[in-house]
């Protein structure tokens, strides 16, 4: 079964109060009330992709995610994709059983909560660049650094920590650790106030001679960049997928606007400047949705980081182009703050930057073709 296709009206009514619930802590800058918001989720059995035996099947993952953001926004179906694409993935692929036992069961529960620190000033997700250094130490790891845009950063309880272990091995010098926000020598900053993903608390975190135990090290040392590419195709297509979900929620509340708005005596979907505007963004989601099913049924094929590639780049354009005619669609109503439409526009362009940058990822894509 799908935790996220909740049929009856309660279950839906139980979500909704939480997506509510969860815009207004994030407003609020409440990390009491966002933590309540995913053992909310946790009660639903919205979160049972990851459980003490391992991860749930991709396919059903990307299910989930597009179910989800069909009742939700761009800036929660992101909080949860840092939380489990990027942070409870590669915990229950790569950590120790000592650590999966630790942590499976509360974040089934929503009561342990993931971010994903890779960023940094002189590198975005160049991880061959990383200045966050972690030393050997003992059974412990001394860690230092500086991490930017950590999306989840403010609540998240542990954040999986991309640095280098080795700075003379390049991209096989890189580790990631799991690090306890709560450790001495963590300080997380405000979070950023951003346009796009406004809902999203997103933050820089600095290390300062943060002692990690050896046993929160995921996977070996040098491991990192391995481990860092398996959790983006997780992001790339099933956050993605839920952000697909957005659309199509959005896209059905314009048809019903069209469809009920009158004027010169007739529903504005009548005029066929509106109605293909509609069609072609059916048709963007309808295209991504397919791309989507593709990269997942070739997760475990020589192909599957360039299809990743090409589903994030797709889909975040078809969010942007979506997003524009979406707006125009309620015209003057579409530009207010309380219409969703006008958030859909601003959560747009955020989506062509995060889990990598469009650019980058051409670029990427390029050098697979053997350009």
């Amino acid at each position: 079964m799908n935790p996220f296709q909740l049929q009856s009206d309660s279950l839906l009514q139980r979500l909704s109060n939480l997506q509510n619930a969860f815009i207004e802590a994030h407003s609020s800058k409440s990390v009491r009330d966002v933590r309540k918001y995913y053992c909310g989720l946790g009660e639903l059995g919205a979160l049972d992709l990851v459980d003490h035996d391992g991860l749930k099947a991709w396919g059903r993952a990307a299910d989930a995610f597009y179910e989800y953001g069909m009742q939700t926004d761009a800036s929660t179906v992101l909080s949860l994709g840092a939380h489990l694409c990027a942070g409870a993935v590669p915990v229950m692929e790569f950590g120790t059983v000592s650590l999966r036992e630790q942590l499976g069961m509360s974040t089934l529960r929503g009561q342990t909560v993931f971010a994903n620190a890779i960023s940094e000033l002189e590198a975005g997700s160049d991880l061959t660049n990383l200045q966050t250094t972690a030393v050997q130490d003992g059974f412990t790891y001394v860690l230092n650094g500086t991490k930017r845009y950590v999306t989840n950063a403010p609540f998240a309880h542990y954040a999986v920590v991309f640095c280098c272990t080795d700075p003379q091995a390049g991209f096989l010098g890189v580790s990631a650790l799991v690090v306890d926000l709560n450790s001495p020598g963590v300080v997380i900053a405000e979070p950023y106030r951003m346009i796009g993903v406004a809902h999203a608390q997103v933050a820089s975190i600095t290390f300062n001679d943060c002692r990690i135990p050896q046993d929160n090290l995921l996977g070996q040392e040098g491991s990192g960049t391995k481990i860092f590419a398996h959790s983006m195709l997780w992001e790339r297509t099933v956050m993605f997928s839920g952000l697909m979900g957005v659309l199509q929620q959005n896209l059905d509340a314009a048809v019903r606007f069209a469809t009920s708005r009158i004027q010169r005596g007739v529903p504005v979907a009548k005029f066929q400047a509106v109605s293909h505007r509609l069609v072609d963004c059916a048709i963007d989601i309808e295209a991504c949705r397919s791309l989507i099913a593709s990269a997942v049924s070739e997760k475990n094929s020589q192909r599957a980081a360039l299809l990743a590639m090409q589903t994030k780049v797709a889909c975040s354009e078809a969010f942007i182009r979506v997003g524009r005619k979406v707006a125009l669609t309620f015209g003057g109503a579409g530009m207010q703050e309380s219409c969703p439409a006008s958030r859909l526009m601003a959560d747009s362009l955020a989506t062509g930057s995060f889990s990598g940058s469009n650019d980058a990822l051409r670029s990427a894509i390029a050098s697979k073709m053997g350009l």
